[in-house]
């Protein structure tokens, strides 16, 4: 398919013969450099040869999720290894889509929903005792918390990795030593912890356990070392860098199809990494919006004190 500049795109089509006469959907996913920038689901009604007997059932499409508003600039932005895209059926099933290189499959994620609930229900307590775990990574209850952590991020990598994304291998990714990945979720609902995926093999005796000797070193290196003991005898270690959080740069954007661009809104701000850019510079131009609750003279010091450390224009917004 080709999508040029302006103007229609060439045609594509697609041939797909139904198992069943049932409601159909479908979806179509745009991207640019392994990121998806628009899904559109497409819905139809398949019945029995001969057996339609009132008007014929239009197809229909449906704008699922629209990530990316402004499409100019895309040779700028950053390649990525893989897209995940999580939605549900209308049957409340939870599905996965996942995109990388030329190959494109879709899955059923109703299998792991045991570890992710684990997970969950871990990270809620934790929340209630922040104290114990704040002192540092070696410190309190953070082995157990880590021990606990790599044993269901192992089962999460054995149910979604082992099981399905080890598919995308001959597709052209390798999965453990991608870096780059975006996940989109079309529910808020739709959250899978991939951060929390653990790709080393877990430790299994919670009283033997211990942290991998380098895994400070590796902490601040951003990658583990050549000669990690963890990884020489993973039974007895755990270490933070075999979670995908810490291995892979994970995007994700949460999209409601019902809120979706407002209709009266003039400005739609986004973020986006630039592919040739490490830091934002928060040194070169200022936007300063403020309610109609504040007096121009309110302002008026934050605005001098702004134009004064900017090295570029310093705008209002009314």
């Amino acid at each position: 398919l080709w999508l040029p500049r302006s103007g229609p795109s060439s045609v594509l089509e697609f041939v797909l013969t139904p198992r069943m006469a049932a409601a159909f959907e479908g979806r179509i996913s745009v991207l640019h450099r392994g990121r998806v920038l628009q899904t559109v689901l497409i819905h139809a009604q398949v019945v029995e040869q001969g057996g339609l007997t009132g008007p014929r059932p239009a197809i229909t499409q449906q704008v699922e999720a629209r990530v990316r508003e402004h499409w100019s600039d895309l040779g700028s932005r950053r390649r990525f290894d893989a897209s995940f895209v999580l939605n549900h059926t209308h049957g409340a099933r939870p599905l996965l889509t996942g995109i990388a290189g030329r190959r494109a499959w879709a899955t059923d994620l109703s299998g792991i929903q045991e570890p992710v609930d684990a997970i969950n229900r871990l990270l809620s307590e934790v929340a209630y005792s922040v104290a114990d775990y704040s002192a540092g990574l070696t410190t309190g209850d953070n082995l157990t918390l880590f021990f606990r952590l790599a044993r269901l991020g192992g089962d999460l990598y054995s149910a979604l990795v082992i099981d399905h994304l080890q598919a995308l291998n001959s597709g052209g990714m390798d999965v453990d030593e991608a870096t780059h990945i975006q996940i989109v979720s079309t529910r808020a609902d739709a959250v899978v912890p991939f951060e929390f995926i653990y790709q080393y093999v877990p430790p299994d005796d919670e009283g033997d356990v211990r942290f991998c000797p380098d895994a400070l070193e590796a902490l601040a290196a951003g990658a583990c070392p050549g000669h990690c003991a963890g990884q020489q005898d993973p039974r007895r270690h755990v270490c933070p860098m075999g979670f995908w959080g810490l291995r892979k740069v994970i995007e994700r954007h949460v999209f409601n199809p019902a809120l979706g661009r407002p209709g009266d809104a003039e400005v739609l701000v986004q973020a986006e990494p630039a592919g040739d850019r490490l830091r934002l510079q928060l040194d070169r131009s200022a936007l300063v919006g403020y309610s109609a609750e504040l007096r121009q003279e309110e302002v008026g010091p934050l605005i001098r004190l702004l134009e004064g450390r900017m090295q570029g224009a310093v705008r209002e917004v009314k």
